[in-house]
């Protein structure tokens, strides 16, 4: 199932959802406007109040809309425009992040959400959006980095980014094509200092003024007992050149391969870990961790079966229930260094990192991720191992060739496709398939549906 009817049809959200049933690129500013003076959300483009799919005309571009969105609302905001494809139509899901630089206007105007309608604050709700503040944002990086002045930053690595946004349209684009507009915008930079944030992103010798901008990477092959490491790499950079180092030790460095048995029993190679997982979770451990400590850092441990990277500060517990990511609302603890993360291309998922890790873990067959919370850290393990490599009996790859991801089935409907089962067969056949990752339970008693997730169409 995509995200989007993941959210449609989930019945308690966390944040709201607003539906703007055509493209009106109005609208849409309205909502993500009245979404980000309050506490963030979703707006899916080109589906009516209900779920109803309408679809976008053929001249829409997402381009267009995000270079819109960054241009257009003040100050810049941190909104992910993604298309999906449902029901056989394209659509638009736009993840609004709770504004950190509250209040936000559209074209000079603020507007605010009072139950399904978007109005114009009066001067009592204007005072209270100026007010707010977002507990779990620290403001370290939004703090004035010391004796630093923009000759301290590389240009080198902010034209890099100005390049990346410009193409994806999440910059302000300028006449003197640099990076400057949109992080005075921000707040990163101004005429006489630099902030914390912008030091971490872009600092030539960050290690000068921030020394907790480090990572260490620690080869264990032989476990957490053994007398010596069979290896030691220790990074203190700019944030940006320091994601773009680490994965090109990962890509170096770690075993490429590893051979398994899929469902079918055929043997096949496959990369140890998913490059764009661990690209994933180097980037929350960057951009989601506390940098309050000046001795912190993030550590990575290579292990002969896991990496286990650990950041400083603890991610919320309410993200994961029952082994499994839900829809949630990203409350970042750094916004504005993740905007310029965002801009730069590195994520493209923002809101979603975590389902974009136990999905591409999960989807693949490796063991599921943990995620562990404890003494003021975050610590993510990825597994090498797969959760299962049996063979499935013929049945099953037949109803698997047959219909294609998404399919809806019930018990019932399958003992019919093989007619001559029974209950007690189509059950362990269906609970096989529940076990491997190859379809997912919906609902219980009576009513349960199950939905594929894997096939071999």
């Amino acid at each position: 199932m995509s995200f989007i009817k993941d959210i449609i049809n989930q019945e308690h959200l966390p944040l709201p959802l607003r539906y703007v049933p055509s493209y009106d690129v109005n609208h849409i500013m309205m909502e993500v406007c009245a979404l980000l003076n309050a506490g963030g959300g979703w707006v899916a483009v080109g589906v009516s109040e209900g779920g109803m799919v309408i679809g976008l005309p053929k001249d829409y571009s997402t381009v267009t809309l995000q270079q819109e969105l960054t241009n257009k609302i003040s100050p810049v905001p941190l909104v992910y425009v993604q298309d999906e494809v449902c029901n056989g139509k394209q659509i638009a899901l736009l993840t609004v992040m709770k504004g950190s630089l509250p209040p936000y206007s559209y074209m000079g105007r603020y507007y605010i959400s009072e139950g399904n309608e978007v109005v114009v604050p009066d001067y009592r709700q204007m005072a209270t959006m100026i007010r707010s503040d977002n507990d779990f944002q620290d403001k370290w990086e939004q703090g004035t980095c010391m004796t630093a002045e923009v000759g301290d930053l590389d240009a080198g690595v902010m034209n890099r980014i100005y390049d990346n946004g410009r193409m994806l349209g999440r910059v302000l684009l300028s006449h003197e094509a640099q990076l400057s507009a949109t992080l005075s915008r921000l707040r990163l930079i101004s005429a006489s200092s630099v902030s914390n944030g912008a030091m971490a992103l872009f600092g030539k010798d960050v290690s000068l003024f921030l020394s907790q901008c480090k990572v260490r990477i620690q080869v264990m092959l032989n476990g957490k007992k053994a007398s010596e490491y069979q290896d030691v790499f220790s990074i203190e950079d700019n944030l940006l050149n320091t994601h773009q180092r680490v994965m090109e030790y990962f890509q170096e460095r770690l075993p490429r391969t590893v051979s398994f048995a899929d469902v079918k029993g055929i043997r096949q190679e496959r990369h140890v870990y998913p490059m764009a997982v661990v690209d994933e979770a180097l980037t929350n451990a960057l951009i989601h961790r506390s940098y309050s400590g000046f001795l912190d850092e993030v550590t990575i441990f290579v292990y002969k079966d896991r990496i286990e990277i650990s950041n400083p500060g603890e991610m919320s517990r309410n993200y994961i229930v029952k082994g499994k990511v839900v829809p949630h609302g990203s409350l970042l603890r750094n916004p504005l260094m993740a905007e310029v993360f965002y801009m730069a291309g590195l994520m493209e998922k923002t809101g979603r990192g975590l389902s974009v890790i136990f999905d591409g873990m999960h989807n693949m067959g490796y063991k599921k991720p943990v995620w562990k919370c404890s003494n003021g850290y975050t610590t993510l393990t990825l597994y090498s191992k797969y959760e299962k490599t049996a063979k499935v009996n013929k049945r099953i790859l037949v109803f698997m060739d047959e219909h294609s991801v998404g399919h809806r089935f019930t018990k019932a409907e399958y003992m019919n496709r093989f007619g001559d089962i029974s209950k007690i067969t189509a059950q362990s056949d269906i609970k096989q398939m529940v076990e491997l990752g190859l379809c997912e339970v919906k609902g219980s008693g009576p009513s349960t549906k199950y939905v594929l997730t894997k096939t071999y169409r």
